[in-house]
Order: C-alpha cells, then sequence, then structure tokens
C-alpha cells in the first residue's frame, strides 16, 4: 500500500462502480479496493490488529480458470506491510481464493456500493513478511470479515 492520505481521498474522489457481481469490480470498476480503518473503528473493535487492508488485480497473467489477485496488510505496531498472492476461482455468486504457499483461504462477495466482502477461512490467513509471519484467524479475534470498498485506481498505483 501506498502512504497516502486516503480518508481525505475516498471523501474527494467518489468511484462510482458499475459491479453487479465479484468480477464486475476487476472488470468493469477500477479493481482498486483499499480499506483503512480509524481510531474510532479499533476502538470499537479491540480484538482487530488490521489497520489498513487492499485488494487488487496482480500484475502476473491470470491462469487458466482462475484470477490472480495481491492482497496486503498492515496490522498494529508494525510499519511495514504483508503481502500475500491469491488464486481465485470465479464463481456466478462469489470467488473462492487460496493464497500461495498453503498461506489459507477467503471468500470473496459482492456487496452493495462498490464493496466487496472478504471473509476469512476457518483455518485463517498466513502471510509472510520481511520479518516476522503475521496470521489472520477465521475463527476467532476481530479479522474475520472486512468489507473493503472499491477506490480511483491511481490509489492503488
Amino acid at each position: 500500500m501506498r502512504q497516502i492520505v486516503l480518508p481525505l481521498m475516498l471523501g474527494l474522489l467518489p468511484c462510482p462502480t458499475l459491479a453487479d457481481s465479484v468480477a464486475d469490480h476487476f472488470r468493469k470498476g477500477s479493481g482498486c479496493h483499499i480499506r483503512q480503518y480509524n481510531a474510532a473503528h479499533l476502538a470499537g473493535h479491540p480484538e482487530q490488529t488490521v489497520t489498513e487492508i487492499a485488494l487488487n488485480p496482480s500484475a502476473l497473467p491470470n491462469e487458466p480458470g482462475l484470477e490472480l489477485l495481491d492482497l496486503f496488510v498492515q496490522v498494529k505496531g508494525r510499519n511495514y506491510e504483508y503481502h500475500a498472492l491469491a488464486y481465485c476461482e470465479p464463481g456466478p455468486k462469489q470467488w473462492s481464493c487460496g493464497l500461495e504457499g498453503d498461506g489459507g483461504r477467503f471468500i470473496l462477495t459482492h456487496e452493495k456500493q462498490g464493496t466487496l466482502r472478504l471473509t476469512v477461512g476457518k483455518g485463517g490467513l498466513g502471510f509472510e513478511g520481511a520479518q516476522d509471519f503475521l496470521t489472520l484467524y477465521g475463527d476467532r479475534g476481530d479479522d474475520r470479515v472486512f468489507l473493503i470498498p472499491s477506490v480511483p485506481a491511481e490509489l492503488c498505483q
């Protein structure tokens, strides 16, 4: 993710979407999805460690029957981001995605107003960082479901 003033940008640059499905987010919309959690949200969800999450199409070429996405997360107390490559199997109502290297699974569904819902699988999601590992648990805590809005594509560059 980038050092940007996202709350201000999101307020000034609405990103209308034509999305009616998960696929539309990446084919008709910007494909760029970012959510920064403010202090009030984090105070209301004390077990949430994720402070920012981003999901966008990977620069790598898709494989037959799969869509490749880049997933980035930042967490409390760490000044760097974690990245994972996700291999997603498109479906009519949802996409089933797995992280590279047996890093776990998640489901993507379309929500209203250009938002994707990322639901962490029960086995969690594992990320390898520059200095350590991170696990988001799918069966406990407040890092299980993320609503990630579509934002203008230039915010993901």
